[in-house]
Parts: C-alpha cells; structure tokens; sequence
C-alpha cells in the first residue's frame, strides 16, 4: 500500500477514544485510509523521533490477521497514522457471540498475536479488546489501534509508570478490566499481558459484556457462562491466570484442542 502522498482530507469520523480520533480519509493520489491523529503537544522533539521509529516497526508488520500500516505524518501538533481503511465491524459491536462463531475469531486473533509475539523483538499490543478487533465483511479478523503501543512506548521511555498513564487515557476507553493485573504492581508489560486481554476478549465476545467494570480482584476473573463448552472454559482460565507464569504462550494456546478443527 503507498504511502507516496502529501495531503489527505477527512471525509468521516470513525471513533475516537483516549488516545485520539480516527477518520476515514482520501489522500490526494485517490487513496481512501484510516487515520488516526494522536496529540503531541506534550512530547519532545526526542520522543516524536521515538514515536515515529515505533510507526517504522509497525509498517514492517504482515500478516492478514494485522491492519496495515502505511505512513505517519505530523500535522500541527498531532502526527497521524495511517492503516488501510476496513469496512466491517469491531467485535464488541457484534454482541452476543455464539461457541462456535467465538472460536474461529479466536483463532484468527491467535494468529495474529503469534505473528506479533514472533517478532524479533517481540511487538506487544497492550490495548486488545473487542473494540480493537475488526471483523471484515468476509469474516477476516483484523487487530488494529495500536495507538496505545505507541503511547505507552513512549511515556515509558520517558520513566512514566503505566499505571499512572493507563488511570488517566484509559478509563473512558473502557480498556481497564483487560488490563493485566501485574501490570497495576508495577510491573512491565509482556507477552503474557496480551494473553489476560486475549481471555477477558473470550469473555466479551461469549457474553456481550466486559466481567468487571474495573481492574481485576485478588478473587481472579469470574468463570464462562455456564453453557460453554468445558475447553472454551479451559481456555479462558488459562489465558486468566493471575499469576502471568501461569499463562500459556500463544504458540501453545495455538494447540489448544478447541482448535482441533482448524
């Protein structure tokens, strides 16, 4: 996808969030994207340099199960980025999911994290959610939005806690119940921090609804409803471990035998 272009118009406002708005756009050589635009009046001159390094890694990703990143361009005291536009609809806004219509997004979501986790270094997402989960109008799981990867790289650069930044970006975003709970003790983000958001997306997906409205309880995550299937369950409380050694990697929750038909 080129991202030889130098001036773009909004056409429509697509969502926004914590960390920005995002509108669907044309470019001046036909192009129609997503762009994203992310303030940053309070960065320095260093840390938009780390910002757009972290835009250069996210363009080198491939895989069908990831949105394509084109570009990053600053506008004013926002930079852009720019992801192929996806005509579809993200998962929380799909309700109520059926066991078997919940299991085959699983699997794509699977992929897509094998291919981020894979990567050398590994790419951590730190925002999954249903709302960061685009399903094509063919089926075809995309994750998307990772402004939150990028802000919280940066901040973190910078010597910020992620809790202090995650309590004022991302209660409006919903975004807190999928957040690790070793992540509120201070410590890093991790591959197995996108597992926990993987589990708790299982339970939105399955449910409708988030299992918390906050952050996560010594108790753990309540259990699937009661109609799930014994390895959908499974499944869950594994990605649901509070202790994050307890979770497995994606590549075995690839083997999991919920995905014996796949």
């Amino acid at each position: 996808m080129s991202d030889n272009f130098q001036s773009w118009t909004d056409i429509s406002i697509l969502g926004s969030g914590g960390f920005g708005e995002v509108w669907k756009v044309c470019t001046d050589t036909g192009s129609i994207l997503a762009a994203k635009y992310i303030e940053t009046s309070a960065m320095s001159a260093d840390s938009q340099r780390e910002v757009q390094n972290e835009v250069s890694t996210l363009r080198q990703l491939d895989h069908p199960n990831i949105v394509c990143f084109v570009t990053a361009k600053h506008q004013g005291n926002k930079l852009v980025v720019f992801t192929e536009l996806i005509e579809g609809s993200d998962l929380s806004r799909l309700g109520k999911l059926d066991e078997q219509r919940t299991v085959g997004f699983l699997h794509q979501i699977c992929k897509g994290l094998l291919y981020l986790h894979t990567r050398n270094p590994p790419v951590l997402h730190r925002d999954l959610k249903g709302e960061n989960i685009m399903v094509t109008r063919e089926g075809i799981v995309k994750i998307i939005d990772f402004g939150l990867s990028i802000k919280l790289n940066m901040e973190m650069k910078r010597g910020m806690q992620a809790t202090d930044i995650l309590m004022t970006c991302t209660n409006a975003c919903g975004t807190l119940p999928f957040m690790a709970p070793e992540v509120f003790t201070g410590a890093r983000f991790s591959v197995k921090s996108d597992v926990w958001a993987l589990g708790i997306t299982v339970y939105q997906m399955i449910s409708g609804a988030v299992p918390f409205s906050g952050t996560v309880t010594g108790s753990g995550a309540p259990g699937l409803p009661v109609n799930c299937s014994e390895q959908l369950s499974d499944f869950y409380s594994s990605c649901t471990a509070l202790d994050p050694g307890r979770r497995p990697p994606v590549r075995e929750l690839l083997r999991h035998p919920i995905f014996s038909g796949y």
